[in-house]
Parts: structure tokens; C-alpha cells; sequence
């Protein structure tokens, strides 16, 4: 998943969550965020944050061996340098998985990708891994 920042914003690392909403076999098998930067936070306290954007890899098993819809739930919650925080946000994203290879459902803000150079996922595996285009945080007012 690729987070796009608003100069002044910051999300929480540990509010970085994914899940899968259908199909009920598949899961995610693992996140993998890059390193955050701690920071002083005014309501939580010592927390590590992301300033800048980013980009999440999201590892997903149990997707059914002749590809099909995948509705995948991205959540995430941050905060304006000036002080106000905004509520949890959620996205859903409707996926395609064809068998090896993945395509989004038509909308333009979303990317997938299935597996990288290094160890794509084997066709047929039930994994796949997932790259989710522009999940940006809303504007938020001071």
C-alpha cells in the first residue's frame, strides 16, 4: 500500500492495520512497513509515526487457487502538526486475483501487483502480495 502525506500530517505506525473482508479462506499473512520516527505525540505520548510517504507490503494467503474477488479493508489514523487528530479512517479496496498474476477492480487510485522480483508468490499458492495505490489521510482542519 502506497501512503500519500499531507505536508503537515503524520499517521501512527501501530494504527496501520489490513484485513481481509472476503473471501472468508483468505488472511493476511503478514505487513511489512518501513521504520517510523518517534515522536513526542501531544495525546498519546512516545509514539512512532510516519511524516513522509510511504509504502506498506501486504502479504495475503488462502486466496483461492482460480484467482476471483478479493475485498481487502486498509485502516490507519493520524494527526495535523497543529494539533488535531482525526478519527480512525477505513477503505475497502475490490481486488481481482487471476491465477499468478493480480489486477484492481476499476478505480484509478489502486495499483496491485502479485509478488516482487525476489519471491513472488508460486500461481496457484492461495498467496499473493498487494500494492494499494494513494490511501490518503483526509484534510484536516486546526
Amino acid at each position: 500500500a502506497r501512503f500519500d502525506l499531507a505536508k503537515s500530517y503524520y499517521l501512527y505506525r501501530d494504527k496501520i492495520k489490513f484485513s481481509v473482508v472476503s473471501p472468508a479462506t483468505a488472511k493476511v499473512a503478514g505487513i511489512d512497513l518501513p521504520q517510523a520516527e518517534e515522536k513526542n505525540d501531544p495525546n498519546f505520548g512516545k509514539m512512532m509515526v510516519y511524516h513522509d510517504g510511504f509504502s506498506a507490503t501486504v502479504r495475503l494467503e488462502g486466496l483461492p487457487a482460480g484467482g476471483g474477488p478479493v475485498s481487502l479493508k486498509a485502516s490507519y489514523q493520524g494527526c495535523s502538526e497543529k494539533g488535531v487528530c482525526y478519527p480512525p479512517i477505513e477503505k475497502t479496496f475490490d481486488l481481482v486475483f487471476g491465477v499468478g498474476t493480480a489486477a484492481a477492480a476499476p478505480a484509478p487510485a489502486v495499483a496491485v501487483g502479485a509478488g516482487t522480483a525476489a519471491a513472488p508468490p508460486a500461481p496457484g499458492s492461495g498467496a499473493g502480495l498487494v500494492r494499494l495505490g494513494a490511501v490518503d489521510p483526509p484534510p484536516c482542519t486546526a
